[in-house]
């Protein structure tokens, strides 16, 4: 396990400095609010050989409906782009194989905001959050909404220009 500290750069940006940082086989991320139990891992950890990034699925949502309409339209939004069916796109944990991570970087041009080739998704139970407390309002959510969105465009034609200038995915830089 390695740890890295860092002054709060905004979660989008914190999340991909540890992506970039990794050097396992495998990288788990998971947000550090306590809503997820060490169980909840091993249902991840079990279902890793037979995909290469393996979300853990909220089963139920405890969180303000305006947080539901993101998901939502974050949902929809990579269903109609990358024809992305995930029920949980933007959950906090999740297992990459770290060759696949490290491929994915490559075409995420820095900062992206939302990071996420095959994927399984785990029902894993979503927990009240025990310590701290959010700090995203309906204003911020549709900030971060339309940023996702105006990423995943941007995502979505660069890997059409690659794919048509003939490069592979560890041949394209960032």
């Amino acid at each position: 396990m390695r740890v890295v500290h860092q002054l709060n750069t905004g979660h989008g940006r914190d999340v991909r400095r540890g992506y970039e940082s990794a050097r396992g086989h495998y990288v788990l991320q998971v947000d550090p609010n306590g809503r997820f139990e060490f169980e909840d891992f091993t249902h991840l950890w079990n279902e890793r050989t037979h995909a290469t990034l393996v979300l853990g699925t909220r089963t139920h949502r405890l969180d303000s409906w305006a947080r539901r309409l993101f998901a939502w339209a974050l949902r929809k939004c990579a269903a109609s782009l990358f024809g992305a069916k995930l029920q949980d796109p933007n959950v906090p944990f999740r297992i990459f194989l770290g060759t696949t991570l490290t491929d994915a970087l490559h075409h995420v041009p820095k900062p992206f905001h939302s990071t996420n080739q095959s994927i399984a998704e785990v029902k894993v139970p979503y927990r009240k959050r025990p310590f701290g407390k959010t700090h995203t309002g309906l204003g911020s959510l549709m900030s971060l909404g339309m940023t996702y969105f105006a990423e995943m465009v941007q995502l979505k034609f660069r890997l059409w220009r690659h794919s048509r200038l003939g490069f592979t995915p560890t041949e394209a830089t960032a």
